[in-house]
């Protein structure tokens, strides 16, 4: 899995990069050649949607959080040879004299199975190529306003979100042409 570092400056620290806890992701593509992305209608901005995942639990490994998530998220039951390793990014993210960081590994899961959101996804998005790099562009220009519940801003939620589906997008499409999907 390559991994790149992730370098940013925000107005405050997410409690998972305080507590350095890492979070996992899974990029999901179907047999429609659509992008699979959750929607939180009631916590995200409007047209803002984000890969599936969550926290990855103490002592448990990365792949194994990501199968959770999966499930708990789509209700999809995923085994680890069904999951492709994209990226890893390391986050290293400054709040004034405060540093923290956490690791984002991210999967992808090709799939022709119906999801069911459950969890804390409403629903989800199903994007082409262009949407999903329209979503790219939306992450790149959030407003500086205080996200409900965070210390971040929107902006700041972009400035990890955005590089982060940005890099996992690109390395989903080479593996999809790849694969000759």
């Amino acid at each position: 899995m390559e991994i790149i570092d992730l370098k940013v400056s925000v107005s405050g620290l997410l409690v998972r990069l305080e507590r350095h806890t890492d979070t996992v992701c899974i990029l999901i593509y179907n047999n429609e050649k659509k992008w699979i992305l959750g929607q939180k209608p009631q916590y995200y901005l409007k047209g803002i949607s984000r890969m599936v995942g969550g926290g990855v639990d103490v002592g448990e490994q990365h792949i194994d959080a990501a199968i959770r998530e999966l499930q708990e998220e789509t209700g999809l039951v995923v085994t680890v040879d069904e999951l492709i390793p994209l990226i890893q990014i390391n986050i290293e993210a400054t709040a004034h004299t405060k540093i923290g960081s956490a690791s984002l590994p991210i999967f992808l899961c090709i799939t022709d199975q119906c999801l069911n959101a459950s969890d804390d996804l409403e629903s989800f998005a199903y994007l082409d190529d262009k949407e999903f790099t329209q979503l790219i562009d939306r992450f790149a220009s959030l407003p500086a306003i205080m996200t409900p519940g965070d210390p971040l801003t929107w902006s700041d939620y972009g400035k990890i979100w955005g590089p982060a589906h940005a890099w996992a997008f690109e390395k989903a499409k080479q593996i999809i042409k790849e694969k000759g999907l």
